[in-house]
């Protein structure tokens, strides 16, 4: 039986990727999927903005009677129940390697990470309810794709095209991923004192100033200006194990 796929784009509507993808794989199906694409955010789309009332990726799982996002969110979570399998498509001009977050790595969603040409797979902090109201965090089986670089647009559209193409195909892309779980976040004022680097582990003094004791972490999204009062976002590289 075919997965039932969605490809979920511009859930911010200055995100342009999840328009390119809505663009060139409206719908079909093959032997594996059936799968559909959804603009989630247009009017922020059209008028090229990340949101029209408040981040609606921090608004599910949404109200009737809310803002615009919030609308948005309880129409779409109707919507994404309806499917087996949920793509939500980002992008950043952040100079970082592209990215995969899950909320868990299910055994299934393990599978749908290995065709994907991306070596990073965060998972999120369960004890952080800043990621409540994300698409991730109240659909279970659902993935996210951060793309990164996104100044060089035509070279992100190639990496995306090539990572649909062996997903809907099944085609297993044979890289050593690093599996990390979201550890928290740095406030801006500490960006004086630090000069970090996507993906690039701590250094014992930089772990010191944050005052942090584990030792594997490593920042991303580091300057990320959507992110009010936030320098950069922690992670704490794990072990794979029990999937």
């Amino acid at each position: 039986m075919s997965i039932k796929l969605l490809f979920c784009g511009c859930i911010h509507g200055n995100e342009f990727i999840g328009k390119y993808i809505f663009d060139h794989y409206p719908l079909g199906k093959n032997e594996y999927f059936i799968w559909k694409s959804i603009i989630a955010n247009p009017e922020a789309m059209y008028l090229n903005q990340r949101f029209i009332d408040t981040d609606l990726n921090r608004s599910f799982p949404g109200r009737l009677d809310g803002n615009y996002e919030e609308r948005r969110a309880y129409q779409l979570s109707k919507v994404l129940s309806q499917f087996d399998l949920i793509i939500d498509w980002h992008q950043t001009y952040n100079d970082m390697d592209d990215t995969i977050l899950v909320h868990d790595l299910t055994p299934e969603l393990y599978e749908i990470c290995q065709f994907f040409n991306i070596k990073h797979i965060v998972t999120l902090d369960e004890g952080d309810s800043y990621y409540d109201g994300t698409l991730l965090g109240h659909v279970k089986n659902s993935i996210a794709v951060e793309y990164g670089r996104l100044y060089d647009f035509q070279d992100a559209c190639q990496r995306v095209e090539k990572d649909i193409q062996n997903l809907l195909t099944k085609q297993v892309v044979n890289i050593d991923h690093n599996y990390y779980r979201i550890l928290g976040s740095v406030a801006k004022e500490f960006e004086p004192k630090l000069n970090l680097k996507n993906y690039q582990k701590l250094t014992e003094e930089e772990r010191e100033i944050l005052g942090i004791s584990e030792d594997n972490v490593y920042p991303i999204f580091i300057g990320t200006e959507v992110y009010q009062g936030v320098y950069c976002i922690l992670l704490e590289k794990k072990q794979m194990s029990g999937v």
